[in-house]
């Protein structure tokens, strides 16, 4: 998978990324730092009568949105900001001002807004209210055209009407009062008096009534400012962008000068790659299928799936392996560092143990231990008490459910991992193992980088190489040349894939648990053999 051959490259390369991803964003952050301040200005202003009319027609808002796209185009064209220029006697040409002008509108909303930036904020303040001023004044409803003094007009005429109807209101109501004291043919004139006022003030009622629609038609080429320009806020937009434009450039240099590395480093990408020693098989770790206890395990929790059966041929390969005799002892390593060699050895081990055999499985890496951490094992005594005190023995742990298989953990942690198993004791506790169990699989420290590889290598019969995605050549090369100088038997290499991820489809993949009697059968005919 290529996320098992990426990941840990990068990984291994993760301080040079962020190391020059910094210093490349710290370059774009004071190159934009370099760069003179400027200051950025806007005002709002509405297009149309969404506010003036009580219920404006969907096709004067549509008017309004197109003149909206007019006004502006009207803002970036020469002799608009040539008025503006001249008004405010300012030191700019117009196309200049223009690049300092940003225009946009929103047809849903009819609102036009412009900004404009400037390295004085009062200046871009006072431009951008400029602009709106003119803008407003080239629209028909600006102070002083034709359209705002007819509705001046209208709105004078309305008043002298409703005084005149105030008027006849009056009168009628003094008639109406001479009416009730009057008698006789006085009656029948002022009953004509009264009859002739009410028809002069339902006329002028007519009148006032038509006015009123008149002032109140929707003005779609109105502009009205909703929000004037405040003093300019410091604007640096090159900021943001020069430091992630720098970050990016960083990652994208790096990345590939990482690869190259790493192509002409001569790591192992692939099981063919792997020439120097013989490739026992191919394997996946299989992290989360457990929290504890031997069901952490793939061979145990899962071993009706193919993966499982990975690790059964894995282990027919190790016994058959021409060695010239049955292992007794075999020593895992791996080359450069795993920290998954402590469920690749456990695996292996539980599959030797479900044949019959009764393994003991040693954790010897002192630098990381890794069985206490995998099986969740409660504190107990381990390998670096007995070589404190040969003479007490300590009983190897058990897992439940697992016959067969014992755990010798590292024991208490110590400062000099060489030392102690460069002791005499080392080697009494092996042979004592060996005659109490009928095979011990011991896991070492990285070969490479660790001495304790060599010197545990020498005391078992057999060693095996788990080599992975970003091991090299060169140290795969070293390791088996040091061992052969040393006459060590190697079994041979296996090639970890990496972590297994699609764990659900690995669980749809299992087959009912095999019966006891029948655990190992095939891993039984070939010990036989």
């Amino acid at each position: 998978m290529l996320t098992n051959f990426l990941f840990p490259i990068i990984r291994r390369w993760l301080w040079l990324l962020l190391l020059v991803t910094l210093v490349t964003a710290g370059i774009g952050y004071f190159a934009a730092q370099d760069q003179p301040v400027t200051y950025r200005s806007e005002i709002h202003l509405l297009i149309g009568p969404s506010l003036t009319s009580s219920s404006p027609d969907l096709n004067d808002l549509r008017a309004a949105g197109q003149l909206l796209e007019t006004y502006a185009v009207l803002v970036t064209t020469r002799p608009f900001l040539e008025s503006v220029i001249a008004e405010l006697d300012i030191d700019l040409t117009a196309s200049r001002l223009g690049s300092s002008i940003e225009v946009s509108t929103s047809a849903a909303t009819q609102i036009l807004d412009v900004q404009v930036t400037d390295s004085s904020p009062d200046r871009a303040m006072v431009i951008a209210n400029t602009i709106a001023e003119h803008l407003v004044a080239l629209s028909p409803l600006s102070p002083g055209s034709v359209q705002t003094e007819l509705q001046n007009q209208i709105a004078n005429q309305i008043e002298r009407i409703e005084a005149r109807i105030a008027e006849s209101e009056g009168a009628i109501g003094q008639l109406e009062t001479i009416l009730a004291a009057s008698t006789g043919s006085e009656r029948v004139s002022i009953l004509n008096q009264i009859s002739q006022e009410r028809s002069r003030m339902s006329s002028s009622e007519q009148i006032l009534l038509g006015l009123y629609e008149t002032l109140q038609e929707p003005n779609t080429n109105q502009l009205t400012v909703i929000e004037p320009a405040v003093t300019g806020r410091p604007n640096n937009p090159q900021m943001q962008l020069r430091v992630i434009t720098g970050a990016l450039a960083g990652v994208i240099l790096t990345l590939p000068v990482i690869f190259l590395f790493e192509y002409f480093r001569g790591d192992i990408r692939r099981v063919e790659d792997i020439i120097d020693v013989p490739v026992l098989g191919t394997i996946y770790t299989y992290p989360g299928l457990s929290e504890h206890g031997a069901d952490t395990l793939i061979v145990h929790a899962l071993p009706g799936t193919a993966a499982a059966e990975e690790y059964r041929r894995l282990a027919t390969e190790i016994l058959l392996a021409d060695t010239g005799q049955a292992p007794h002892s075999i020593m895992i390593t791996s080359i450069g560092e795993n920290s998954e060699i402590g469920e690749i050895a456990a695996n292996l081990a539980l599959v030797l143990a479900q044949v019959g055999s009764s393994v003991a499985l040693i954790d010897a890496n002192l630098h990381q231990p890794t069985l206490v951490e995998l099986f969740k094992l409660p504190a107990a005594p381990g390998l670096t008490d007995m070589l404190d005190d040969v003479k007490t023995a300590h009983k190897p742990l058990t897992l439940e459910g697992v016959d067969g298989l014992n755990i010798l953990p590292s024991g208490k942690a110590t400062s000099t991992p060489f030392a102690a198993l460069a002791a005499p004791a080392l080697i009494h506790i092996i042979e004592t193992l060996k005659d109490q169990y009928k095979l011990l699989v011991i896991i070492a420290p990285p070969f490479n980088d660790y001495a304790e590889g060599l010197l545990l290598a020498a005391r078992t019969d057999n060693t095996i190489l788990v080599t992975h995605a970003g091991s090299t050549h060169k140290e795969l090369q070293e390791a088996v040349a040091s061992l052969k100088a040393k006459h060590i038997r190697i079994i041979g290499t296996i090639y970890h894939r990496g972590p297994y991820t699609n764990m659900r489809s690995l669980k749809m993949q299992q087959q009912p648990r095999l019966a006891a009697g029948d655990k190992g059968q095939v891993l039984a005919k070939a010990n036989n053999s």
